[in-house]
């Protein structure tokens, strides 16, 4: 995930964002607003764990992350590509550093005057659960 210079925003950044399987495969979107990636992957993740798929809008985006789980993994696919992660827990642990990474980067551009968007924390209570900061 890397949210560009220009992209630094606190209400909707924009960056480029891959997710890359265990075979090298990549699934990658560059300049866009990578904060809807990330809670559309926490969607997938949390919708994994209770059903075993998963199919999520990915907000302000013509496209879905569709998953289901095999075994300790699962496959995950966006736009035609087809991603095999065989740990979704480590993925879980993957995604939860990269949401504090994103969180650090746009957190302390909120007016102080603002309260916190309830997706912020969400996203930060996914983060701390995986990956305690």
């Amino acid at each position: 995930m890397n949210p560009g210079q220009e992209g630094r925003d606190w209400i909707d950044p924009l960056g480029d964002i891959e997710i890359i399987d265990d075979r090298g495969v990549v699934a990658a979107e560059g300049g866009t607003y990578v904060e809807q990636y990330v809670f559309s992957l926490l969607e997938v993740v949390k919708s994994l764990r209770a059903t075993g798929r998963a199919s999520v809008d990915v907000v302000d985006e013509p496209y879905f992350f569709n998953a289901v789980s095999i075994g300790d993994g699962f496959e995950l696919e966006y736009r035609g590509t087809k991603l095999q992660i065989s740990s979704l827990d480590a993925f879980s642990r993957v995604l939860a550093r990269e949401t504090h990474a994103l969180l650090d980067i746009i957190l302390p551009l909120q007016p102080v005057d603002v309260k916190p968007s309830p997706q912020h924390a969400e996203l930060s209570a996914f983060a701390n659960e995986f990956d305690p900061h």
